[in-house]
């Protein structure tokens, strides 16, 4: 929103109970980051794989709170969540 788009802010959760924490999408609704937090676990979540997969064209990442480095895997960018956050525009 800071840049002049139109973005809306969701969450998924499945009847399964399978969730991911913060989903943004433009103004048509169209996922653009699935955006899932964790205090350790570096290991990214099936389900948020899974959603890479089906919506190549969004942004997959994995914020953690407790790991010094970033790295990618499986369509998904695990980030230290510090570091992530540091560098989003106000």
């Amino acid at each position: 929103d800071s840049e002049g788009a139109s973005l809306q802010l969701h969450y998924v959760r499945t009847t399964s109970q399978h969730e991911i924490d913060f989903v943004i999408a433009n103004e048509n609704g169209d996922a653009q980051q699935f955006i899932e937090v964790k205090v350790g676990n570096t290991k990214p979540s099936g389900f948020l794989m899974n959603m890479a997969a089906l919506h190549p064209h969004a942004d997959a990442i994995q914020l953690v709170m407790r790991t010094p480095h970033g790295f990618d895997t499986h369509g998904v960018g695990v980030r230290p969540a510090a570091q992530w956050l540091a560098g989003l525009a106000a």
